[in-house]
């Protein structure tokens, strides 16, 4: 059964995954196709197929089948409610009309998943003769299929990974139109844990099952109570402290030249008379930015103008500084200004020039430096009896993080120091 699966962000959706592959992968006439997957997806799935005996190189010959990832239930309506865990092997909805995985088949050979990066197009073509689970870039299946390096027939299915970020125009889509028109009984399963970002635009959710060729939808939510139970029994009943830590007055002149800056140049935009929904703050330091540029402009990108483009470019990198003045020091952020604007190539973007970029630029100055009043009888050591000192601004955050380090180390002295 051909779904989409949405849960809840942080619910370990690697370990759903790496349970189906595992039944798979047990099976070598299987092929199954793994798109969109991260760097960091590969090694959280790697750590999971390790704790169900996997080594470096394969698994182990009698490895066992136990705790599988659930299964969609096709019976169900769109919102659908995760089935417990069994011990036995995926369900007919997890499994390609072909070839299903399970115990009672289950060879002896060794596992056989492989992640596909700069291999040769013979060896591509030999690793897909041989099955199993592969991990493979958009682009290397796109050009495998179109030169009938990868048979479709021979593919048992397609998962695909942050499932959310699949436009129409995406080599993910490409890919899995060329699965579907020549293979017709191959199963597409799509993940994803970040349930805002298909909210978001005129029907997202619809485009992307569009784009996946998928009909059935299937929500675990966290409020869900089955999901609830799970978390439960999993998570320590420890208790969480929020800690609430408020800017410099330095860092909310810089917060608040950052929207002046924004409103600015989405004002220069929309005097273009570009086609663009409206936009404002929170938009730009979100992913929408993102989704409205590839839905909005990338068809028109290369008719647009030089200063647009430029405008554009600007939007994305206060993005940036929004993220830099939280989480990084005031050195650091200031080096990333001033690299901008010494860049020769920026000299076009008009909002250095207004009020706003101004003020930006000088308060991330004085981020760096201290200025004290000077009596009266010290003016031979400042001419206008201003006195600049550097001593650089501390993060909020650092003052907070030291106080409860320290009481941490006083509850160790008292307590078992436990783990951390």
């Amino acid at each position: 059964q051909d779904c989409l699966l949405v849960t809840g962000q942080g619910l370990r959706m690697d370990k759903v995954i790496a349970r189906l592959l595992h039944a798979y992968a047990l099976r070598p006439s299987t092929l199954v196709i793994v798109l969109n997957a991260s760097s960091l997806n590969r090694q959280l799935i790697r750590e999971e197929l390790e704790m169900e005996g996997l080594d470096a190189k394969g698994l182990k010959r009698g490895s066992s089948l136990s705790s599988l990832a659930p299964s969609f239930s096709s019976s169900s309506s769109s919102k659908k409610t995760p089935i417990k865990r069994s011990s036995s092997a995926p369900s007919s909805s997890f499994s390609s009309p072909s070839s299903s995985p399970s115990s009672d088949s289950a060879p002896s050979s060794i596992l056989c998943i492989h992640s596909i990066t700069s291999e040769q197009p013979e060896e591509r073509k030999a690793l897909y003769l041989k099955g199993g689970v592969l991990f493979v870039q958009s682009r290397q299946v796109v050009v495998d299929l179109l030169t009938n390096r990868l048979p479709p027939h021979l593919i048992t299915g397609f998962i695909v990974m942050d499932a959310h970020q699949v436009t129409e125009l995406s080599l993910h889509a490409f890919a899995i139109r060329l699965f579907r028109k020549h293979n017709k009984t191959g199963f597409i399963k799509a993940f994803s844990e970040q349930p805002t970002k298909l909210t978001r635009g005129f029907s997202k959710l619809n485009k992307v099952m569009k784009s996946l060729c998928v009909n059935e939808l299937s929500l675990w939510p966290r409020f869900q109570q089955i999901i609830q139970d799970d978390l439960e029994n999993l998570l320590p009943k420890n208790n969480v402290i929020e800690m609430f830590i408020s800017l410099t007055p330095c860092m909310k002149a810089i917060q608040k030249a950052l929207v002046d800056c924004v409103e600015a140049c989405l004002k220069e935009l929309k005097a273009m008379k570009i086609s663009l929904p409206d936009l404002n703050f929170p938009d730009v330091m979100s992913d929408v930015l993102e989704s409205v540029i590839n839905e909005y402009l990338d068809p028109i990108f290369h008719t647009l103008t030089t200063k647009a483009k430029q405008i554009l470019s600007d939007l994305k990198f206060f993005r940036k500084l929004s993220k830099y003045l939280l989480n990084y020091d005031c050195v650091t952020f200031y080096r990333v200004l001033d690299t901008f604007r010494n860049n020769d190539v920026n000299n076009v973007s008009g909002w250095v020039f207004l009020p706003c970029g101004e003020s930006l630029f000088r308060h991330a100055d004085n981020r760096l430096k201290q200025i004290e009043k000077k009596k009266e009888e010290k003016k031979e050591r400042s001419v206008n009896g201003v006195e600049e000192e550097m001593g650089m601004e501390e993060s909020p955050k650092w003052n907070i993080l030291s106080n409860v380090l320290s009481e941490i180390m006083e509850g160790r002295d008292v307590m078992d120091p436990g783990r951390v």
